[in-house]
């Protein structure tokens, strides 16, 4: 079986902007977006622990100074950053979003 060799490429690489009158679509990198998920409230301690302090409530955004975190959904948050996020609590369950596009 030949080796195979999986290079991650953006679809858009190849795309330049679509530019309107009134809309302007384009690829924009320089971040990180990770989405982590857990379960009950040893979950979120752990958690903020490692990222700082996490949003009360779903739609609330909170700054830190490693990233910016959103909470999605009851157990779910958006950690937004130049930088990938760092080692997580082994119960964290967590999913790179950045280049989420199908593939």
């Amino acid at each position: 079986m030949p080796d195979v060799m999986l290079k991650e490429v953006s679809p858009l690489a190849s795309v330049s902007a679509f530019i309107a009158d009134v809309i302007r679509i384009a690829e924009e990198g320089g971040f990180t977006l990770t989405q982590v998920a857990g379960f009950g409230k040893a979950f979120e301690k752990d958690l903020a622990a490692v990222i700082g302090k996490l949003p009360a409530k779903v739609g609330v955004a909170q700054v830190n100074d490693f990233c910016t975190v959103m909470r999605v959904a009851p157990q779910q948050f958006w950690c937004v950053g130049t930088a990938a996020l760092p080692e997580l609590p082994e119960m964290c369950l967590a999913t790179q979003l950045s280049s989420a596009r199908c593939r």
